[in-house]
């Protein structure tokens, strides 16, 4: 686990070391834009093993994240996949301190997957037309609000 900024902590890795990466910093009012851009999936990516998994929590009240986490996908020729998790806390042990989530999961083959393909709670997107992934340089945070 390195704690920090993803984008600033990770610069310092080994090229290809990780099996796995998490992001998990969107569950706030506000979104740290910076770390789903173009420019930071190609960084992760750098970093993540050949058959590696990126995992990304995008829960937001006020924002879906899911097309602009596709979009990115498709410029970089990511398979992805989404899974909302309505599970709330209960008594039941299963469920106990778990709260609603929005993941998303890529990988460079689908294969790479395993059983998540298999599960029905996964879902794909199909890509936009003309897909638009934010860059360091653009993003359009009233495209992804959510309009109650």
């Amino acid at each position: 686990i390195i704690p920090g900024d993803a984008r600033i902590s990770i610069k310092k890795s080994l090229a290809r070391s990780y099996g796995l990466i998490v992001i998990d910093a969107f569950n706030s009012d506000a979104i740290p834009v910076h770390l789903i851009t173009s420019e930071a999936f190609e960084l992760y990516l750098s970093k993540l093993a050949e058959r590696g998994i990126l995992a990304i929590n995008i829960t937001n009240k006020n924002l879906d994240l899911t097309r602009v986490i596709n979009d990115v996908a498709a410029k970089l020729n990511l398979f992805c996949i989404f899974r909302y998790d309505s599970a709330m806390d209960s008594d039941e042990p299963e469920t106990r301190g778990k709260f609603r989530s929005l993941w998303a999961v890529m990988v460079r083959n689908p294969a790479d997957l395993g059983p998540l393909l298999r599960n029905n709670r996964w879902r794909i997107l199909s890509p936009g037309e003309d897909p638009e992934p934010w860059t360091d340089d653009f993003s359009n945070i009233l495209s992804v609000l959510k309009w109650f």
